[in-house]
């Protein structure tokens, strides 16, 4: 534990230590996210996001601009977490 005020040792101390900083948040943050994702049961606005990404991007795009209020993104990226992880719970919670 440093308790000088020499600041070449403080920032000596931090160089030392930042190297794994970044990763380990990155994997607490991703575990803490992915946890128990699919559990809880589909909402209303999930079964709407699932209705779309099971059809083609070209749908997704003319429906959002005719159809819906919503921009495409989300549902884009719903057809490709569905097609990753498949069409579950954790597949449409995953990427979006």
């Amino acid at each position: 534990m440093l308790l000088r005020s020499d600041r070449g040792v403080t920032e000596k101390a931090w160089e030392d230590s930042s190297p794994w900083l970044l990763p380990a948040l990155l994997v607490v943050s991703a575990a803490l996210r992915l946890f128990m994702l699919g559990a809880r049961s589909i909402w209303v606005d999930e079964a709407y996001a699932a209705g779309l990404a099971a059809m083609s991007p070209g749908q997704i795009l003319s429906l959002s601009v005719t159809a819906t209020p919503h921009p495409p993104l989300l549902f884009l990226l719903a057809k490709l977490s569905t097609g990753l992880f498949g069409m579950t719970e954790f597949g449409l919670r995953a990427l979006p």
